[in-house]
């Protein structure tokens, strides 16, 4: 099997993106790197084969559409994927969407009339007319954070199916065994993944989920506490609960809070993402995560990667998750 830019990155730390640049004509390569690159290369044995490559003066702006631009997870991706662009003389142009699917089809096609260079989605939203929107564009297009299940695009993203997983295996155990879950919206792959990663894991524990302890919420504070509201007005017998991130727990947790109640005194709670959310407010929340910086970092490169090389394959990348255990979560004996 030939030598491949991967295998060269896996054995030098480098990335992609960085290996290619090295055997380009860029001065963006420092020349000590550009030679310890090259004699790794020579050592294993790597033919660089010339791609075929854009012209430079079509480089210049990527579009990046969010959700929600206060949600500090996304916060931490942008900055890398900023970050890593700049280096390469890319500009960002940044659009919120909030979480509106006509909104992103609309800001997609925009894209393409306004012929930017390229498309980083961070809450992509799996409709029709999404896509139909992106089959029509002619320029790279990276989905960091989400999937859309119907289409081969280069994803960046972390794998929420088995971070939901390990959050009901926390809960269960710890002991708890009446369990709520506030999941995102129904329409995000994300969420979808995150629940049933946590259903799964409670039917391996053999514990029951009741479907009115499961409700949907749009990943912003408020549902929180509507949820809050709900829960202390219908789910009194559950112990714990797991919300789909770290804003909507902020919500709920102040909802309780407010109600005279303790956490996790009188319920348990974890959730996904550990932004800033989870440790700025009065509970220090137990969540799952990874580090939204190199997910950032690593969608900017693919995107690079994609700017200026033709001919490559859909790529997915798949960050693990990881659990930080705090003070949300009590265990029940």
């Amino acid at each position: 099997m030939s030598v491949t830019i991967r295998d060269i990155a896996r054995k030098s730390g480098y990335s992609i993106a960085t290996i290619s640049r090295a055997f380009s004509e860029t001065t963006s390569v420092k020349p000590e790197t550009r030679l310890k690159i090259r004699e790794l290369a020579q050592e294993l044995g790597y033919r660089h084969q010339p791609h075929v490559r854009r012209e430079a003066a079509r480089i210049g702006t990527v579009m990046l559409i969010v959700g929600d631009l206060m949600n500090p997870f996304y916060l931490g991706m942008i900055r890398g994927i900023q970050e890593t662009l700049k280096e390469q003389g890319l500009k960002l142009a940044i659009f919120s969407s909030d979480y509106d699917p006509a909104s992103e089809e609309e800001l997609v096609r925009y894209a393409g009339d306004n012929r930017y260079d390229g498309l980083i989605m961070l809450t992509a939203i799996e409709t029709a007319g999404l896509l139909t929107a992106l089959k029509q564009v002619r320029f790279p297009v990276v989905l960091a954070n989400r999937t859309i299940r119907s289409m081969d695009l280069n994803t960046v993203c972390i794998d929420n199916y088995r971070g939901g997983y390990m959050a009901a295996i926390h809960l269960a155990d710890e002991g708890h065994r009446r369990i709520a879950h506030l999941a995102g919206p129904e329409n995000s792959t994300a969420s979808q993944d995150r629940e049933r990663g946590f259903r799964d894991a409670l039917r391996d524990c053999q514990i029951s989920l009741s479907e009115d302890a499961v409700r949907h919420g749009d990943l912003k504070k408020d549902s929180g506490i509507r949820f809050g509201e709900y829960f202390l007005g219908k789910l009194g017998d559950c112990s714990a609960v797991f919300c789909a991130n770290d804003l909507m727990a902020t919500g709920f947790c102040e909802r309780i809070l407010a109600q005279g109640l303790s956490i996790p005194g009188d319920v348990s709670v974890i959730c996904f993402d550990d932004s800033p959310a989870a440790i700025s407010g009065p509970v220090k929340l137990t969540t799952i995560s990874h580090d939204p910086y190199p997910m950032g970092v690593s969608a900017a490169e693919m995107m690079i990667d994609l700017i200026t090389t033709d001919g490559q394959k859909p790529r997915k990348i798949v960050f693990p998750p990881s659990l930080a255990v705090r003070g949300s979560v009590r265990r029940i004996s």
